[in-house]
């Protein structure tokens, strides 16, 4: 297995607000980071995952819930 991210494992994902926030959000931004999250967990660099899943969220309200993989 690589340290692509397989696509068929990642759902769309979705804003953590309910559109009021006025959050300007880049999908491939988004993808960008959630890709390096993945292959970060691959690599076991857990710290490093936490801080993109934050970043995510701070940044720009996307929560991520991996708990289905």
């Amino acid at each position: 297995m690589t340290d692509e991210a397989r696509n068929d494992r990642r759902k769309p994902w979705e804003r953590g607000d309910d559109g009021t926030m006025k959050i300007a959000v880049d999908d491939d931004v988004i993808l960008e980071l959630l890709t390096l999250r993945e292959q970060a967990k691959r690599r076991k660099e857990f710290d490093e995952a936490d801080r993109l899943r934050n970043t995510l969220f701070e940044d720009y309200m996307v929560h991520v819930d991996d708990r289905c993989i």
